[in-house]
């Protein structure tokens, strides 16, 4: 569901929502679908990691990494599920800053 039908289903299940008052009525696949989309559109950072799940809705963690003899090594956070990742850095709040604003997470300031 691309964004355009997002807003489509959700403009429908509000207006839906809006005259079933007191009625019954039928809930579409596509509604529960686009709900569920919003739903995890709002995207908040693990408690234990301080990471938010990836776009694709894995979860993220870290990983400790050193690529090659001589490096110094360094800590990644990527997507236990379709295993995208950001650039090795060399503390877990710099790549948690990374990852969270690649994917789209704002921090409050």
């Amino acid at each position: 569901m691309n964004s355009g039908e997002l807003f489509t289903e959700l403009d429908g299940l509000g207006s839906t929502l809006d005259n079933a008052i007191g009625d019954t009525f039928w809930v579409t696949d596509r509604m529960v679908e686009a709900v569920n989309a919003a739903a995890n559109a709002v995207r908040l950072p693990d408690p234990e990691t301080g990471l938010v799940p990836c776009g694709c809705g894995g979860k993220a963690e870290f990983l400790d990494v050193k690529w090659c003899i001589g490096d110094d090594g360094g800590v990644i956070a990527y997507c236990l599920n379709c295993l995208v990742k950001t650039a090795k850095h060399m503390t877990k709040e710099q790549a948690t800053h990374d990852w969270n604003s690649a994917m789209g997470y704002k921090e409050e300031v």
